[in-house]
């Protein structure tokens, strides 16, 4: 019985599900320590190596967890994530090691002793506790491979990850180590031993030398800035915003590149983190120009700005500044005015270009600081520009307002053209489907689709061969780089509580969510606070609102998709599958969504998959697989009304997964996924979900079941071993028809008559195949069968293209389906194949063949694949082309690819396509090696491919001088094709047929045979063949 989703309390400050840097640290020799000095000294030595330790993590915003004996164990990402978490923890181990080098000095000095330590580095996933706690903040697997990492150095050595490498790997020194065997890991563990680390290095550099892409617009008015900077001689400032890796800094190098030769460059940057930085972008820039290593400061700046009369104060006030004098802190004022004088000052000889980055996180005297300056210069040519994120707008919402002089820019992410060309240039000649999942999964972010290459390079996913570049596998899904996903838990974790739960909830719902789905799913205390989230989400451009597809439902979607990914990441399990639940009751309450079954049953498949990996089934895990189910297979039923065989398989299999074992509605599950694979040319699979599905109806009892699944249990072997398959179903569809009559069973009814159908196409009585087909096309409408009512459109009107139907009447039949094809659109791509065959009946082979590409263009797009029979219709477009060397060509794809789906029925077909075409090329060996393979493959009753090896091997024979044998074979092929009805097979065995008359020297024979050939070609409109029999017939 269904009840309401329970109460989960999702007010968890920061706990959860979190991807953090793990540091232990152990000291080596303690023991012996003891045995050396008194347990108070030795207490006293280690305090103060724990202090020393302590001191290196919290400098770089660690959080000591706990101490185990002598070990330290560390966390970088509790409380707060930070982008470069990995990157801290690296430095604090290689402070951590600095630290101790220092203080053994000391203990040697002090006690004769000195302490080596062994440190291990680790970056993964862990569940994270309440912060408040201060014990057991964090269990995982990352928290035991940096445990056994430390074990696994030696003394005074770090070992840091190949997840922790990833995410360094431009800051550091390091050196490979084989593959390290440790404890409790199944799998060897890839290791580096940290050799240094690069002050001031970014832990992985951008890439900033491929092609610049787009950005024509932003680009000018930058430029533009910097000409009325030098046209008016007044200050600009110019900011640029933009979420990390949108391109800001690309932008900006952009721009610097054509002003260069025109102005003096000076750079600084905000640091995230770290002791007395308040200025360090001033600093930069100071170094920047006197030097790294001046002297005298002072006296270096005022060098530089002699021609100022306040040279030398200036000097002073700038130098106490950055140089880290002591004495009273300067006012405000003061400080506003030495900076201005000083960059004026550099701007006399040539216009000053000042570039500052990350200015998000500068504090608040920066920023003071800045706007002094872009307020009071005058009469000097200074162009300001500051690269920001939009969290500025959050220390400071009216940045840049109320100036004479300010111009901000807010990039927006690439369009799929101009990512398309960023790609191609990182990966050139990558195949167009690899190029295209990673512009999808970067969505328009430049770092994003860097990063996402490089992930998939050093993976080995794509890789370089000569001059291009190849997608070594698949790529289905293209996950998340390290990278992005430490710089999205970022950003995440700076919101407040109330909008990081909030993102959470939405990312349930999707890339796209609703307002009132997220409300809905919100615990009571949060509710309140959604409408004022959402806000603050939109004005941090998070998220943006779009238009709904539900009425009355204000719809807003994320910035970027990888966002959704990182805040759903973020939620506890337990928390998901309460969310996933409450979701899909409240989408049930919308019965207008379309699919809504669809993603009712998604969520509480979510909903169940979660409780199942937390805990063993319960009565409450059970109700909800059962109702996932329902939905899941009520949406396969119409994805299989609509013919959409993805779909349909899709949904099937996870709704008979969910079931129970002793659930006869699995059965039906597996019946609609068995036709459905039939339909996509998946013989093997067929067979074998329609036996699982017969043995679980059987188990049940359910007739209507077993019926059905008979029928396809049948139906399915006879692609596969075509032998006696035809007589097997014909003798199950006589008593089976009348039951389900009785039944009412529309639905069954059109399958029946669809298989029936069948029966006569493999017997080449087309016209009896097309009559079942219209038996069936009323009972699959009153049952809404779409995938029947198509396969029986489809197999009528073929099979009166392939049999007597005249061209006209083709045409007709073509017409029906474009009329049907609005509700189908699958029925186009048969549409378009047999007015290609009508077309090249008539002989106008220019305008069949245009059709039969735009057909394959179609199944393409429809179907995601290229249909079998295409390959069977080109073959008999290019045969009556004449065009034996192409034919043989697409009768060797089709051949191929049903013989890779295990369907011999139709393989053997093609396989004697193949011997035509051979034979008519001349190449002799391989006609026979076809035909025989035909006459292996073939079933007795498959009356078209009987005579048309005979044929084949008949005109084989009389090339051989065997006439007898020859006029024997060809007799049987005769006596096999007046049983049909088909076309151009018994059209080819008429001309065989003179063929070997004149072998045999019996012209009369042979004119008779092309004289048949004629009334054939002639009432089936086939005006290409009627006119080459004639001229044959001329010339005996």
């Amino acid at each position: 019985m269904w009840q309401p989703p329970p109460r989960v309390d999702t007010d968890r400050g920061r706990g959860g599900p979190k991807t953090v840097t793990v540091i232990f640290c152990d000291v080596t020799g303690s023991t012996a320590l003891g045995d050396r000095l008194d347990p108070e000294a030795v207490r006293r030595v280690m305090s103060r190596y724990f202090s020393a330790m302590t001191e290196a993590i919290e400098r770089h915003s660690g959080t000591v967890e706990k101490f185990i004996g002598d070990a330290v164990m560390a966390v970088f990402g509790i409380p707060t994530t930070y982008e470069d978490d990995a990157l801290r923890a690296v430095r604090a181990a290689g402070d951590m090691r600095e630290a101790l080098r220092l203080l053994n000095k000391e203990l040697e000095r002090d006690h004769g002793a000195t302490l080596v330590c062994r440190i291990g580095v680790n970056t993964g996933e862990v569940v994270a506790g309440e912060t408040s706690a201060r014990q057991a903040l964090v269990t995982g697997d990352a928290v035991n491979v940096a445990a056994r990492l430390e074990q696994a150095a030696t003394p005074g050595e770090v070992l840091i990850a190949d997840a922790t490498l990833r995410l360094v790997r431009d800051a550091v020194v390091s050196e490979a180590m084989g593959p390290l065997e440790l404890k409790g890991k199944s799998v060897p563990v890839t290791a580096h031993r940290l050799l240094a680390v690069h002050a001031g290095a970014a832990g992985v550099a951008r890439r900033l030398d491929s092609p610049f892409v787009g950005r024509g617009r932003p680009l000018a008015q930058l430029l533009q800035a910097f000409e009325d900077v030098v046209a008016d001689r007044n200050c600009h400032l110019f900011t640029v915003l933009g979420p990390p890796g949108v391109g800001k800094s690309r932008l900006v190098r952009e721009a610097l590149g054509s002003l260069a030769e025109r102005a003096t460059v000076v750079r600084g940057r905000c640091l995230s983190y770290g002791e007395g930085i308040t200025f360090w972008p001033l600093v930069e820039i100071v170094r920047d120009v006197v030097g790294a290593d001046p002297g005298d400061l002072a006296s270096s700046i005022e060098a530089l700005l002699r021609e100022d009369a306040s040279a030398s104060e200036v000097a002073t006030r700038v130098a106490q500044l950055v140089g880290g004098q002591t004495g009273l802190a300067l006012p405000a004022e003061e400080v506003g005015w030495a900076v201005r004088r000083f960059l004026e000052g550099l701007a006399r000889a040539k216009p000053l270009v000042v570039v500052l980055d990350d200015l998000q996180w500068g504090e608040s005297s920066l920023l003071d600081l800045v706007d002094q300056v872009t307020d009071w210069s005058r009469d000097t040519p200074i162009l300001v520009i500051c690269m920001a994120r939009p969290d500025l707008l959050d220390l400071r919402s009216d940045w840049g307002g109320g100036k004479l002089h300010a111009t901000t820019v807010a990039l927006e992410p690439l369009t799929p053209q101009e990512a398309e060309r960023l790609v191609e240039n990182l990966v050139r000649g990558v195949d167009d489907s690899a190029r295209a999942r990673i512009v999808d999964a970067a969505e328009g972010n430049p770092l994003f689709a860097e990063e996402t290459v490089a992930m998939l390079v050093d993976d080995g996913v794509i890789r370089r061969e000569g001059d291009r570049w190849v997608a070594a596998s698949d790529l289905q899904r293209v996950s998340v780089p390290p990278t992005i996903q430490a710089l999205l838990a970022a950003r995440l974790d700076q919101l407040n509580d109330a909008e990081r739960a909030l993102l959470g909830r939405a990312a349930v719902v999707g890339q796209v969510f609703y307002l009132g789905a997220v409300h809905q799913l919100g615990a009571d205390g949060e509710r309140s606070d959604t409408g004022r989230s959402v806000q603050q989400l939109v004005r941090r451009d998070l998220v943006r609102p779009t238009a709904s597809d539900l009425v009355g439902e204000e719809a807003f979607r994320f910035h970027h998709g990888l966002l959704a990914e990182a805040a759903y990441q973020m939620l506890p399990k337990e928390e998901r599958a309460v969310l996933h639940e409450r979701l899909a009751d409240w989408l049930a309450a919308h019965p207008g969504m379309a699919d809504g079954d669809e993603f009712v049953g998604f969520h509480l498949e979510q909903a169940y998959r979660y409780r199942g990996e937390l805990g063993p089934d319960d009565e409450r895990s059970q109700d909800l697989a059962a109702r996932a189910a329902e939905r899941l297979s009520a949406a396969a039923s119409r994805a299989f009304a609509r013919s959409d065989a993805p779909a349909t398989e899709n949904l099937s299999r996870r709704a008979a997964a969910l079931r129970a074992p002793d659930d006869p509605q699995r059965a039906w599950d597996l019946i609609g996924l068995g036709w459905m694979l039939g339909d996509s040319d998946r013989a093997t699979e067929m067979s074998q979900t329609f036996d699982e599905a017969l043995g679980l109806a059987e188990a049940t009892g359910d007739e209507r079941a077993i019926a059905h699944a008979s029928l396809g249990a049948t139906f399915a072997p006879w692609l596969v071993a075509p032998e006696g398959g035809a007589d097997a179903i014909a003798a199950l569809l006589d008593p089976l028809l009348p039951r389900l009559e009785g039944w009412g069973d529309e639905g069954g009814l059109a399958i029946a008559y669809v298989c029936r159908s069948q029966i006569s196409w493999n017997a080449c009585r087309f016209e009896d195949a097309r009559r079942d087909c219209a038996r069936a096309i009323p009972h699959a409408r009153a049952a809404g069968d779409g995938t029947f009512e198509r396969i029986a459109l489809v197999t009528g009107a073929q099979g009166g293209a392939i049999g007597p139907a005249s061209v006209d009447q083709i045409l007709e039949d073509v017409a029906e389906l474009e009329s049907r094809a609005a509700v189908y659109p699958s029925l186009r791509s048969m549409s378009l194949n047999l007015a290609s065959a009508a077309h090249a009946l008539r002989g106008d082979f220019d305008e069949a063949r245009r059709l039969g590409e735009e057909r394959l263009a179609v199944a393409r797009e429809v179907l995601g694949r290229e249909p079998t029979g295409a390959y069977e219709a080109w073959w008999r477009l290019e045969t009556l082309a004449e065009d034996h060397a192409a034919a043989e060509g697409w009768a060797a794809r089709g051949y191929d690819q049903l013989m890779s789906y295990g369907d011999v029925a139709h393989a053997s077909t093609q396989a004697v396509n193949r011997a035509v075409s051979s034979y008519l090329l001349g190449r002799f060996d391989d006609a026979r090696r076809y035909a025989d393979a035909c006459r292996e493959m073939s079933a007795s009753d498959d009356a078209i491919n009987q005579y048309s090896w005979r044929s084949v091997e008949a005109k084989l024979l009389a090339r051989e001088g065997r006439t007898e044998d020859a006029i024997r074979l060809i007799q049987e092929a005769i006596g096999l094709a007046e049983t049909t009805d088909e076309f151009l097979g018994r059209w080819q065995l008429c001309w065989d047929r003179a063929d070997v008359a004149l072998a045999a020297g019996d012209p009369p024979e042979a004119r008779a045979a092309l004289q048949q050939a004629v009334g054939l070609a002639e009432r089936k409109g086939a005006v290409v063949l009627v006119d080459r029999a004639r001229r044959r017939l001329a010339g005996l």
